[in-house]
């Protein structure tokens, strides 16, 4: 019968193992997602579904580009304190929907416009999918400002969500990546980590040790991408890497089988688990307090 106590026992290292993994991929793509600016790409690919071929005049005008955050030029950077514009990674509702009508002459709302004079100026906007939208509304009934705006912000307030969710499924994507990469590189199989828990008392010890020293921090900012690596080397007593495999000491085809299928699935489930996120896995630490 399995008690708590084996579940502490075998499932607070595992646990661990998985959270060492699951932090050094977040980080890793993290540092992708910023040295590359994912996030701020992929709203720009959202801004031309807005505005069309005048994406890069919406991004130029004064009110959007005070928002631009700021970044070092390049690792060097931090020692002479060079900096540049960062892509902007997020734009707030009613500033871009005030952005979009000045950007389409329609920008004074203190002047009384009639459907002639705002069809007039849309026309005159590149092809786009905020213009159509405009149009449409337009044909069903909508001739003020004022509902052209809400309708607008409801529908940019859309397109934003979905950018932030693309951007989200790529880091997500990089994560899930980084932690096949790892594991197959580490070889760091769940199922041989189990047997090696099983047979060595001592060093499920050792192991939760460790994993408590992590929890007491209460914050994963602290830890640093090469403590953790250091750490996942330290885990020595516990094998991992492609030298310390032990090979069937057999020809029989069933054991070998057996190894390779195991191995498979071993490897498999820790590139599952390792790629749900270390804030997933520390807080599930946190709870063996």
């Amino acid at each position: 019968m399995i008690t708590f106590q084996d579940i502490l026992d075998y499932g607070l290292p595992l646990v661990f193992v998985y959270f060492v993994l699951s932090l050094i991929s977040s980080t890793l793509s993290q540092i992708l997602m910023d040295t590359f600016e994912v996030r701020g790409k992929t709203l720009e690919r959202f801004l031309i579904l807005i505005a069309g071929e005048n994406a890069d005049d919406l991004l130029n005008l004064p009110q959007i580009r005070a928002l631009q955050p700021i970044k070092f030029k390049s690792w060097f950077s931090i020692f002479g304190a060079q900096t540049e514009p960062k892509k902007l990674e997020n734009i707030p509702i009613s500033v871009l929907v005030d952005a979009f009508f000045s950007l389409m002459g329609l920008g004074n709302t203190k002047k009384k416009q009639g459907v002639r004079e705002i069809k007039a100026a849309i026309r005159k906007m590149p092809e786009s999918g905020g213009k159509q939208a405009l149009l449409n509304w337009l044909e069903q009934g909508i001739s003020n400002l004022e509902d052209l705006r809400l309708n607008t912000q409801v529908y940019f307030s859309g397109l934003l969500e979905q950018s932030v969710a693309t951007a989200n499924a790529r880091s997500r994507s990089f994560v899930i990546s980084f932690a096949v990469f790892m594991v197959i590189f580490f070889n760091v199989d769940s199922i041989q980590i189990v047997e090696d828990l099983i047979y060595g008392p001592q060093l499920r010890a050792l192991v939760a040790a460790q994993a408590e020293a992590i929890v007491q921090q209460d914050s994963t900012d602290i830890v640093e991408i090469n403590d953790m690596l250091e750490t996942l080397d330290d885990l020595d007593y516990i094998r991992f890497g492609w030298f310390s495999l032990t090979l069937p000491r057999t020809n029989s085809i069933l054991d070998w089988a057996g190894f390779i299928a195991s191995k498979i699935v071993g490897l498999t489930i820790t590139a599952v688990f390792a790629s749900q996120g270390s804030t997933f896995w520390f807080d599930l630490l946190a709870k063996f307090k």
